[in-house]
């Protein structure tokens, strides 16, 4: 079959929707032909397409990369309908926006909870063209039929593959608290900043009351700076704040460096929708948390905000714990590195079972299981 994929976000993002996007081209462009529409202003397709592939452990061969004024969002209703008319299947990526497809089946995919509503004749048709809509957690899939007042049929749960990821209970661990994620300034977005300034914080507290640099913990937080100058000082002042501590800051690093984080760090922090109503700003909470998933694999156990998506993957007092202050953090985490070796290895296997619910082969099934609807 003929495939079109298009998502906004690609390629000037790194996150984990970006990667639910690409592994799911990858899977289809095994059987099918696979074409990914991107802005007309990308400059190095190739050297995006191996960016890609590093990050995210991922082959991208066999997908075509074609700029087109789609991805410009230049193009009229009739045009866009026309050009999807030429697709068997046509997978969008919405970042909230809707248009008329013309494929055989369309596929939109909703990775956000967002809260704008598509009412009147003309939404309404636009949201009707698509025959499946899926959703990537249960959380979001709450909100779009709340606010969008449409069925989502599907929730197409990220994946973490998990027969590639060596785990033994006991394996060894080093002090190292790792958190993942973009860098955003919260007070300049309206996405799920991860707010490592909160993160920052609270390890200085646990080190200048509880002692943990005397004891070598270390605090790495890794991800992408968004490229915006706001984003760049967010960065620069927590960078600042952190001097004096061992606090390490890791950016575009490769999906192996990732990985030998995830593997030596024995707990996750994840702080995104902090101090957020998610009632009111769904959007600003983590929407399911795709890196914890990454994290709880190795048996790394997470400590996470108790918001959004992230209720579905941990399990308080189970594989890990969900707080709602920072005092909450610093305690619950402070608890966790006084477990004894046993007991730190029962709270690893069953972090890694929790994440084997999240797993490669239910991913491709769930898209087999969408093209058949």
């Amino acid at each position: 079959m003929r495939v079109g994929i298009f998502s906004p976000y690609l390629p000037k993002h790194y996150g984990g929707g970006e990667k639910h996007v690409l592994a799911t081209a990858e899977f289809l462009s095994r059987q099918h032909e696979v074409t990914i529409f991107i802005p007309t202003s990308t400059e190095n397709i190739e050297a995006a397409q191996a960016q890609y592939e590093s990050f995210f452990d991922l082959d991208l061969s066999r997908v075509q990369w074609q700029p087109s004024t789609l991805a410009d969002r230049t193009l009229k209703s009739w045009q866009i309908w026309s050009l999807t008319r030429q697709f068997d299947v046509f997978l969008y990526a919405t970042d909230g926006s809707i248009f008329l497809s013309g494929a055989k089946k369309s596929i939109l995919h909703v990775q956000i909870p967002f809260t704008n509503q598509h009412r009147g004749l003309w939404p309404r048709k636009k949201l009707n063209s698509w025959n499946v809509i899926n959703t990537n957690s249960e959380f979001t899939k709450e909100v779009i039929e709340s606010h969008w007042n449409t069925a989502v049929d599907v929730i197409h749960y990220p994946y973490v593959d998990t027969a590639q990821i060596p785990f033994s209970p006991d394996m060894r661990k080093q002090r190292q608290i790792l958190a993942v994620g973009r860098f955003y300034d919260p007070e300049h977005t309206d996405v799920h900043a991860k707010r490592q300034d909160v993160l920052v914080e609270t390890f200085k507290r646990g080190c200048k009351e509880l002692g943990w640099d005397k004891r070598n913990w270390q605090l790495h937080l890794v991800g992408a700076v968004e490229p915006d100058s706001v984003h760049t000082a967010f960065v620069t002042r927590l960078k600042k704040a952190a001097q004096g501590f061992p606090i390490f800051f890791h950016h575009d690093i490769s999906h192996t460096e990732l990985s030998d984080l995830y593997a030596k760090s024995r707990f996750f922090w994840h702080a995104a929708g902090y101090g957020v109503d998610e009632t009111t700003h769904p959007q600003k909470v983590e929407h399911f948390g795709m890196s914890t998933i990454e994290a709880m694999a190795r048996g790394t156990l997470p400590v996470v905000t108790d918001k959004g998506g992230l209720k579905e993957t941990v399990d308080h007092g189970e594989n890990g714990f969900r707080f709602s202050t920072d005092d909450e953090l610093l305690s619950y985490t402070h608890e966790l590195m006084g477990l004894k070796t046993d007991e730190r290895a029962t709270w690893a296997q069953r972090a890694r079972t929790k994440a084997e619910q999240f797993s490669l082969e239910r991913f491709h099934h769930t898209i087999d299981q969408m093209l058949s609807m």
